[in-house]
């Protein structure tokens, strides 16, 4: 054991265990699960509501308005900013994620979870996002399109992501590898 410990940091050691058990809970697997991760039982985090909603338009590389003109945010992570809207400058690498979630999800159906909170303070919906098995929010951290963002309450998938970005981190996908400042 001693060796082990002297092999690993802590952090990757963390990392691992994390990875380990979101492998073992079937959290990578993208995997659209069937019943909620987690329940109210004892206090514990609660995934609710799940709708089908149909994308018209890819805003930026965490966000997307739906045929009926609502926006999404998605929940639990952060892409480089496009620039456009309240953000003054573009980014590192906002192109790059803005085309990443555009091929994921442009023009396609989606399924779209929430968490705890329906809305953030500008009105967009706040939801993880599935297009058929593919969980759209981890995809971007574990290629290196966005960053992991714990926003409490909304965290069902925060340890998720944060494995997913440190693994992306060290193998320096995406901005992780292409931007100064991460």
């Amino acid at each position: 054991m001693q060796n082990f410990q002297k092999f690993f940091s802590a952090r990757a050691l963390w990392a691992l265990i994390v990875t380990i058990g979101a492998v073992m809970s079937g959290a990578l697997t993208q995997h659209v699960p069937q019943e909620s991760r987690a329940s109210h039982a004892g206090g514990a985090h609660h995934v609710s509501a799940r709708t089908t909603a149909h994308v018209a338009h890819v805003i930026d590389g965490d966000t997307v308005q739906l045929s009926d003109g609502r926006l999404v945010r998605y929940i639990g992570i952060d892409t480089p900013e496009t620039g456009k809207g309240y953000a003054q400058t573009q980014e590192c690498y906002a192109r790059e994620a803005t085309a990443r979630n555009r091929a994921l999800v442009a023009g396609k159906d989606v399924l779209l979870e929430r968490d705890v909170s329906d809305t953030d303070r500008y009105g967009r919906l706040l939801r993880y996002v599935y297009v058929g098995d593919t969980f759209v929010n981890a995809v971007l951290v574990r290629d290196g399109f966005a960053r992991a963002r714990r926003y409490p309450p909304d965290t069902a998938h925060a340890d998720e992501f944060a494995a997913l970005q440190e693994r992306a981190r060290t193998q320096g996908k995406g901005l992780w590898g292409q931007c100064a400042r991460n």
